[in-house]
C-alpha cells in the first residue's frame, strides 16, 4: 500500500500549484512570510502571546496577533492565546482520555464490525487533531484540515458527530450485550451436577 500510496501522494502535491507553494513555504518560511505563510506566522505570534496562563477567555486574538479565518483551520491558535499552556495541556488530556476509552472499547469489543469501525473512527479523529495542531505550530506544511469538535464548518462537524454516534452505539449496544451474553454462557457452563444431585460451581 505504501508503494502505491506514496507516489500517488507525490503526484497529487505536484499536480496543484498551491500545494507546491505550501511545501515551498514550509521549507523556506522567510521567503513567504507575507504570502502562504501569513496565517502560520500570525498563529505562532498568537501562541507565543498566550504564555503559561493565557490572556483569558474572550481576550485572545488581539489586533497584533489577528489570524484571518481563525474560526476554521487555525482555531487552536486562538485557544492557545486565550488559555495558554494550561489550556493546551487540558486539551491534550481530554483528547488522550477520549482516544484511550475508544481504543479500549475497540480492542475488547467482541463484535468485529463494531471493533473495526470504532478503531477507524477514533483513529481518524485523533490523528486529524494531531495534524491540525502540528500545522498551527508550523511543524508540518499547511494541510487545510479542520480541528475536530472546534473548527467551524458544517460538513466536518456532521461527519465527526456521526463517527462519535457510531462509537457510542458500538459501546452501548452490541459490545455490552455480547459481553453479557458470553458471561451468562460461561456461568452456565461452570455449573455441574455432583453426586448428591445438587448443582455446584467448579
Amino acid at each position: 500500500m505504501a508503494a502505491i500510496g506514496l507516489p500517488a501522494l507525490a503526484m497529487m502535491i505536484v499536480w496543484e500549484p498551491y500545494r507546491m507553494e505550501r511545501i515551498a513555504g514550509y521549507l523556506h518560511p522567510e521567503e513567504f512570510s507575507q504570502g502562504v505563510n501569513y496565517q502560520t506566522n500570525a498563529s505562532l505570534r498568537a501562541i507565543g502571546a498566550g504564555g503559561f496562563w493565557g490572556q483569558g477567555i474572550g481576550n485572545g486574538l488581539t489586533k497584533l496577533n489577528s489570524i484571518p479565518e481563525v474560526q476554521a483551520d487555525y482555531i487552536f491558535a486562538g485557544w492557545t492565546e486565550a488559555m495558554g499552556f494550561v489550556g493546551v495541556a487540558l486539551y491534550f488530556a481530554v483528547l488522550c482520555v477520549f482516544a484511550w476509552r475508544a481504543y479500549k472499547r475497540a480492542f475488547y469489543c467482541p463484535d468485529r464490525f463494531g471493533a473495526i469501525g470504532t478503531f477507524g473512527c477514533i483513529s481518524a479523529i485523533f490523528f486529524q487533531s494531531l495534524a491540525n495542531v502540528a500545522v498551527v505550530c508550523a511543524a508540518i506544511p499547511s494541510t487545510g484540515i479542520p480541528l475536530p469538535f472546534f473548527s467551524a464548518g458544517g460538513s466536518s462537524m456532521i461527519v465527526t458527530l456521526c463517527m462519535c454516534g457510531f462509537m457510542i452505539n458500538a459501546a452501548r449496544g452490541d459490545c455490552e450485550s455480547s459481553e453479557d451474553y458470553s458471561d451468562k454462557e460461561d456461568d452456565d457452563s461452570l455449573e455441574v451436577l455432583n453426586e448428591a444431585g445438587v448443582y455446584e460451581r467448579l
